[in-house]
């Protein structure tokens, strides 16, 4: 005759390996599933070693991670802000502009983390993280940057993750009425018709045209992007 086992936590472990027997590994949970696409992000931002690296992992975070990854890889980006380790890199120029103008030291680990952060947000960045900041500099730009990060997450939910129907954000694309906040996040949309749209709309921000006419994987956008561009009125390009 077997004892009969009372205690819950055994039987709960019995449970688990007599399903791991029977069906195999079990199935990660969203949370476990989001930790690991969040690190394994962050370890492609960190072990990019060139400019065309960087900017397509800028295309796919937005459209390819749940809300849940961003937020951790956000935590993990945050807690890399202070770092002066040196990361290599080769690019066009010493820094990279990360969104609407703004430039991080991309070869130290907390000037990459900043460009990963603003990169995540697509807001305007109020501070540059770089390698030639004093001590006291830099303490007061990583806090900058904390700020930023909550403000950033104050915005829409359905906007930051880019989880609206095709029509809808089409809809948005093409409306005079669509906020600029919207707007911009719309910049990074999977689809090409989407950006199109961006372009033609004579509400799209200064700082969207730029982003689009620099990055934008489409040549037809980045020159119809440069072209409103130079027909926006001088003092546009130093909107916020």
């Amino acid at each position: 005759m077997f004892q009969v086992v009372k205690s819950w936590p055994v039987l709960l472990l019995f449970a688990g390996c007599l399903y791991d027997h029977a069906f195999g590994e079990r199935p990660a949970t969203p949370g476990q599933i989001a930790e690991s696409d969040a690190r394994k992000a962050y370890e492609q931002l960190m072990d990019a070693k060139t400019e065309e690296e960087l900017l397509s992992l800028r295309r796919s975070w937005r459209v390819q991670f749940s809300n849940e990854s961003q937020h951790l890889l956000l935590s993990l980006l945050v807690g890399k802000l202070q770092s002066t380790k040196s990361l290599p890199i080769t690019t066009r120029q010493e820094h990279l502009i990360g969104f609407e103008g703004v430039s991080h030291d991309l070869a130290i680990e907390g000037g990459r983390a900043a460009w990963g952060i603003q990169i995540l947000l697509e807001r305007f960045c109020p501070v540059s993280i770089r390698g030639d900041l004093t001590r006291e500099q830099r303490a007061a730009a990583v806090r900058a940057m904390c700020q930023y990060v909550i403000e950033g997450m104050q915005l829409p939910e359905a906007v930051r993750r880019l989880d609206l129907p095709l029509a809808r954000r089409l809809e948005l694309a093409k409306s005079n009425s669509t906020d600029d906040v919207t707007l911009c996040r719309l910049t990074h949309d999977p689809h090409l018709e989407v950006r199109r749209a961006l372009v033609d709309n004579p509400k799209t921000p200064t700082r969207a045209l730029f982003d689009l006419s620099l990055h934008d994987p489409d040549d037809g956008v980045r020159d119809t992007a440069g072209r409103c561009l130079l027909r926006r009125p001088t003092g546009s390009f130093s909107s916020p």
